[in-house]
């Protein structure tokens, strides 16, 4: 079984080019406080369209919110997330940086949080916001709106500068193994009908949104994970309960040298 899945690892790497990114405090040069409460991927989409306008990659703070969200009163979205993950475990280790995607940070000793009591009972809410207390507290993405903060980075022209992207097959368990366990918390996805694996991962690579994609060949519908990587919908497992393919993007890179194809 072992050997099965590095040959799948191997026989479906899809071979692109996408610019280098790295995620430093300090490239960050401006911020953006939003006062207005948003829903989860409207904040999502807010910060990248912010950094479009001029130029820049803008970000939902996440790694560098210790910096930033103390400076501001209220309750925030955050960029950490559980979503992909199926159970309700509190573990640290289960949340990750949206714009890193790196599981297993080590986020309550790092920083010195300190989780919500009313966090104990929320086990199928897969999203963080940070009170005004400045503990984490898990909350769902369906209807919730929370003021946010968004990183802006500047992003210098370079001709010429290109790295190799490789995407990833990834393997589940089992048909359910990339399906969330409801609708109230999910990640942010963009549609497309009527494509080729092949086409699909193209679209990816051409957006700096995606961070990895789905793909069930049989309806040749195309999913895209946007901002931050999640598991999929249960709604889309049961509108088509078999045959999901999942392609991770590990090497995503924006570097400061570098300017993205901005859609």
């Amino acid at each position: 079984m072992s050997c099965l899945r590095v040959c799948l690892h191997i026989l479906f790497v899809l071979e692109l080019f996408v610019c280098g990114f790295a995620t430093d405090c300090q490239q960050f040069h401006r911020n953006s406080y939003e006062a207005k409460a948003h829903k989860f991927c409207e904040s999502h989409e807010h910060c990248f369209q912010l950094g479009k306008r001029d130029g820049d990659l803008g970000f939902m703070v996440g790694q560098c919110m210790h910096k930033i969200v103390r400076e501001h009163l209220g309750t925030h979205w955050i960029n950490v997330n559980a979503l992909m993950q199926q159970k309700g475990d509190m573990n640290a280790s289960y949340w990750a940086f949206g714009e890193l995607g790196a599981v297993g940070q080590p986020l309550i000793s790092k920083w010195g949080y300190t989780w919500d009591n009313r966090a104990r009972s929320q086990v199928h809410d897969r999203a963080l916001v940070l009170t005004a207390n400045g503990q984490f507290l898990r909350t769902q993405t369906k209807n919730k709106r929370f003021t946010f903060v968004c990183h802006m980075k500047k992003i210098r022209k370079s001709r010429g500068v290109i790295n190799r992207e490789k995407f990833w097959f990834k393997q589940g368990s089992s048909e359910k193994a990339w399906i969330a366990p409801n609708d109230n918390t999910q990640g942010c996805f963009s549609s497309h009908d009527d494509m080729t694996t092949m086409q699909c991962a193209l679209s990816c690579h051409k957006d700096l949104r995606c961070r990895s994609f789905y793909m069930h060949p049989e309806s040749r519908l195309c999913i895209h994970t946007q901002y931050i990587d999640s598991l999929l919908r249960e709604s889309d497992w049961i509108e088509n309960p078999t045959g999901w393919l999942r392609f991770e993007r590990p090497e995503l890179r924006y570097s400061t040298e570098i300017k993205p194809p901005f859609d």
